[in-house]
């Protein structure tokens, strides 16, 4: 196929804060291998999958103040290290997190209406924001295996 210009050069970031974006085409990232993305104060609806095109080398993704509802999570994404969802509208998490991001050593998803959190969080995670949910209650395990 036809090569993209974008497919010649190393992109390590990317920035597309403080715009309008509502949604993001499954192939928009395709091809990519940047390491910082960042879709904060947007109009996202819906987690946008197609960061996943990313998961080999994305370590900070940066989706903080839009109204997402939810976080899906079906590739793992060995790479990641920080992961902001703050100030969205999410109401839950995936229980696979524990798996599927095996290298998060940051979380934050403060100012949603979570209400509960997954039973085992990723193994590395040393910081973990969770203020001004609408948490009812803690797993046991929710901590085990982590280093908070």
């Amino acid at each position: 196929g036809d090569v993209k210009w974008w497919q010649l050069v190393e992109i390590k970031e990317i920035r597309l804060s403080h715009n309008c974006l509502s949604r993001l085409s499954n192939d928009c990232f395709s091809g990519l291998a940047a390491k910082v993305l960042m879709l904060d104060n947007n109009n996202l609806a819906e987690f946008p999958t197609a960061v996943w095109e990313m998961r080999d080398t994305l370590k900070r993704l940066i989706c903080s103040h839009n109204r997402m509802e939810n976080f899906s999570l079906d590739e793992t994404v060995s790479s990641l290290v920080f992961l902001d969802l703050s100030h969205n509208q999410l109401l839950s998490l995936p229980d696979s997190m524990h798996f599927s991001i095996p290298s998060l050593t940051c979380l934050d998803i403060r100012d949603n209406q979570i209400d509960h959190l997954p039973s085992n969080l990723p193994p590395k995670l040393i910081t973990l924001y969770a203020a001004n949910n609408s948490l009812e209650s803690l797993p046991g395990s929710v901590f085990s295996g982590t280093l908070l």
